[in-house]
């Protein structure tokens, strides 16, 4: 699925993980990236609690979800 098809409770337990794999460097010339990709109006999935105002809310918001 794309992005804008995540549940609250999905992202939930994708942000410990991805916050882990971002702040974890390989090597100090390397550094770690996530890319979220979704488009809001294709979002399908709201029956099972996919969220488009998550991706939304995350591509304005000033506030990072994950540890600097």
């Amino acid at each position: 699925d794309e992005f804008q098809d995540t549940s609250v409770l999905q992202w939930s337990n994708l942000v410990p993980l991805i916050d882990n794999a971002v702040s974890t460097s390989q090597t100090e010339s390397v550094s770690n990236s996530v890319m979220l990709v979704g488009d809001p109006k294709q979002a399908i999935y709201r029956w099972r609690g996919g969220e488009a105002e998550q991706f939304i809310h995350l591509s304005k918001s000033a506030v990072n979800p994950f540890q600097n």
